[in-house]
């Protein structure tokens, strides 16, 4: 089953790198890592799904005097304007991870552009300030994606 599931794999990845070829379109990657010489880490947090564990987040960071990036889902900023305005308050960067948690690659190019837009426009309501990196719902991202964010003036994250 497992050289199946490899095979499988395998032609899948040859037909997309050839796709690819084909069009002429070369494959947008978003930011994984940064080389530094520094000993740094960057610690991420996406806020999607309840906020029972927000304020334990918050005073673990500051405890340790150490900031990380919140990705917000639009529609859970909607729900927990406060949590979002804690995040904020506690100088923590803000990150959109789209309004609504479709995935986007499915997606025509003005409803992805639509979608991380009206996540801006929500954490820009609460804080006064839009964020300015995205990070794709469940990983999910194509070319069209990584355009949209970009025309956003926003830098794409995983």
């Amino acid at each position: 089953m497992a050289v199946i599931l490899l095979v499988v794999f395998g032609i899948f990845m040859t037909a997309h790198t050839l796709s690819d070829a084909v069009s002429g379109e070369a494959r947008m990657i978003p930011i994984y890592n940064i080389e530094t010489a520094e000993k740094k880490v960057a610690i991420t947090f996406n806020c999607a799904v309840g906020n029972s564990d927000i304020d334990s987040i918050l005073e673990t960071l500051d405890k340790y005097n150490v900031k990380a990036t919140f990705f917000l889902l639009g529609s859970w900023a909607d729900d927990y304007i406060n949590e979002v305005q804690k995040i904020y308050d506690a100088e923590h960067e803000l990150g959109n991870h789209g309004y609504s948690h479709k995935d986007l690659p499915t997606m025509n190019y003005e409803n992805i552009m639509l979608d991380i837009h009206k996540c801006n426009e929500t954490v820009r309501n609460i804080t006064g300030h839009s964020p300015t990196m995205f990070r794709a719902p469940s990983g999910a991202y194509d070319n069209k994606t990584i355009s949209a964010a970009e025309n956003l003036g926003m830098i794409t994250i995983q």
